[in-house]
């Protein structure tokens, strides 16, 4: 939720009461947390290595990589170095 938020602040198409507004309705999605487990730190470590990504922006691939979803983002900079994998899009 931290990461989500903060992308959120930076983009300045967004006003305050907007983000708060698409807090409130995430929070309301009731969606299931994932923990991760050894396995998946160990995969989103060699994921991080190979594209150059941040630890963080890893997990969200390795996640939806090891649950077999879709990635969608709004991370130019994720994207462009993830990109290339099937499941990771651009949200535009």
């Amino acid at each position: 939720m931290g990461q989500y938020t903060n992308a959120l602040l930076h983009n300045p198409r967004f006003t305050e009461g907007e983000i708060s507004q698409a807090t409130h309705t995430l929070y309301g999605l009731q969606l299931e947390l994932v923990v991760p487990t050894d396995e998946l730190v160990h995969s989103t470590i060699r994921l991080a290595s190979r594209y150059r990504l941040t630890f963080y922006d890893a997990l969200y691939v390795g996640t939806a990589q090891e649950l077999g979803m879709e990635l969608i983002t709004a991370d130019q900079h994720l994207h462009r170095r993830a990109g290339h994998l099937p499941f990771v899009r651009l949200l535009e």
